[in-house]
């Protein structure tokens, strides 16, 4: 590791920002209102928040995520249109 280290070159970030698909627009608009009232009635806020925002992530990631395990679906060409980062 450190021999080949030697000869890489530094590490380079570039963020990208794109806009969500419809799609994601969609579930994020109704992941949030629903959680809004999630957060208000449960007590232990913590765990609600954190699975708030894993669904938040989800939405970001891909739509398909919230679907159900159809392995077929991920073949189909829709899939890169329902990502804005696609």
């Amino acid at each position: 590791k450190s021999e080949v280290e030697k000869f890489l070159p530094g590490k380079t970030q570039v963020i990208l920002k794109c806009d969500m698909s419809a799609w994601q627009k969609l579930y994020y608009k109704q992941v949030t209102d629903v959680g809004r009232v999630g957060l208000q009635t449960v007590k232990g806020k913590s765990k609600s928040l954190q699975n708030l925002t894993m669904q938040l992530r989800k939405c970001c990631n891909h739509p398909y995520l919230f679907v159900g395990r159809d392995y077929d679906m991920w073949k189909k060409p829709e899939i890169v249109r329902a990502s804005g980062k696609f």
